[in-house]
């Protein structure tokens, strides 16, 4: 896929966005990106830039009019989905309008569509007050999940055990919340994500992975595991309700990310992304186990193109997150010689000593990453762990 000279805007241009942004120029993009911190590192791979915060649609809209833009688009970053549809709708671009990315964007509007649909789910409640709430927990019985309805990176989830977790949980979820908070029962089992692009001809996917979370109640990631340990009749039940929800939403071409938990009862749905994954898991891991160019494809359709889709298991991959606690860090050290472990092609650490770190609670907790390629999925896996063990953070 060649693009000479289109012009491609790109909202959003932290880390999760620069390995896209330099993509789109490798197929001959003319590249734009805007985000509010004039230090995103997606700016040195632009062509050009602008420090415009794309949560005001309207300075959005006011720099892209006279440009002439081929297509707009952002890589992994959900708060950006409503600035992309609003130039999507103001000037007639491919993409997702503001009705698509409400469809799943809104935890609560993608619940009551996939009810209609059959999909089955957990049992959901709007809440609107803290009354509200309590009467919704005692309805819906104990464990529960509270959440926003419009957050992301498990920002503001919890998960209620019994009425005396409401209060605090609640505080949370509605700092975090624009459209409101919700509650949901709780889903017993493993959680996995599937990876795909809804595109002209159908949905395709690219790639399944499993995740280890911690204990409640905030049930953050702290590995992602490609391929999913699951196969025969439950992987094929995955594949079926991925492309059940994509199907129900009824959505112009777009990458997505989707999360769902196996249950006793079969797969259920937890959240969709009208994106990639970020942490780099949609720049780096996907292409690498699967063989296809997720990057590409995303560009390609963003500038009203639809991708010859192709996908392979090539490899197996385990990105693994490294949690703080509370307090200052003292030392780090064995990060040189985690390095050095084969098929260890990453890790970074967050912090040095002096700065203060949290217990975690939520994403922007995570204090370093590691990543491990291997042939197959336990040896990435033993890979991880090994890195893991090796490193060693000392607290004050």
């Amino acid at each position: 896929m060649k693009f000479q000279s289109k012009k491609l805007l790109v909202i959003g241009a932290g880390t999760a966005q620069e390995q896209g942004i330099r993509r789109a120029r490798e197929l001959g993009c003319i590249v734009t990106a805007i985000d509010a911190n004039p230090n995103s590192p997606g700016f040195i791979c632009a062509d050009k830039h602008a420090v415009i915060d794309f949560s005001n649609l309207e300075k959005v809209v006011e720099f892209a009019s006279g440009k002439d833009f081929d297509g707009v688009m952002t890589f992994s970053c959900d708060a950006a989905l409503h600035s992309v549809a609003e130039i999507v709708e103001r000037f007639n671009l491919p993409g997702l309008n503001h009705r698509m990315v409400d469809s799943a964007l809104n935890k609560y509007k993608l619940r009551q569509n996939c009810a209609k649909a059959g999909i089955p789910g957990p049992r959901f409640l709007p809440v609107n007050s803290f009354d509200e709430g309590l009467s919704a927990c005692r309805e819906i019985g104990f464990p529960c999940v509270i959440k926003p309805m419009d957050s992301s990176g498990s920002r503001g989830v919890s998960l209620l055990s019994s009425e005396k977790d409401f209060p605090s949980a609640y505080s949370l979820a509605s700092n975090y919340a624009k459209s409101g908070v919700m509650l949901e029962s709780f889903m017993e089992g493993v959680e996995s994500s599937v990876e795909g692009f809804v595109l002209s001809d159908g949905v395709h996917i690219e790639a399944f992975s499993d995740k280890i979370r911690t204990k409640p109640p905030y049930l953050l990631d702290t590995d992602v595991i490609f391929p999913t340990a699951y196969e025969g009749e439950k992987l094929e039940a995955m594949r079926a309700m991925a492309v059940s929800v994509m199907e129900c939403l009824k959505l112009n071409p777009t990458p997505f990310h989707m999360e769902m938990m196996m249950t006793p009862d079969g797969p259920r749905l937890v959240e969709v992304g009208l994106r990639g994954p970020g942490f780099k898991v949609f720049s780096h891991i996907i292409p690498k186990v699967s063989g296809f160019d997720v990057l590409a494809a995303n560009i390609a359709i963003s500038l009203g193109e639809n991708p010859q889709f192709h996908s392979a298991q090539v490899c197996a991959s385990v990105i693994k997150f490294i949690a703080g606690q509370e307090g200052t860090v003292k030392t780090i050290s064995g990060v040189d010689d985690a390095r050095r472990i084969e098929g260890v092609d990453e890790i970074e650490i967050y912090v040095k000593p002096g700065d203060r770190t949290r217990a975690l609670k939520s994403g922007s907790d995570r204090i370093g990453h590691i990543l491990a390629y291997a042939k197959n999925r336990a040896d990435a896996i033993s890979v991880a762990n090994h890195a893991a063990s090796i490193i060693q953070i000392a607290y004050a």
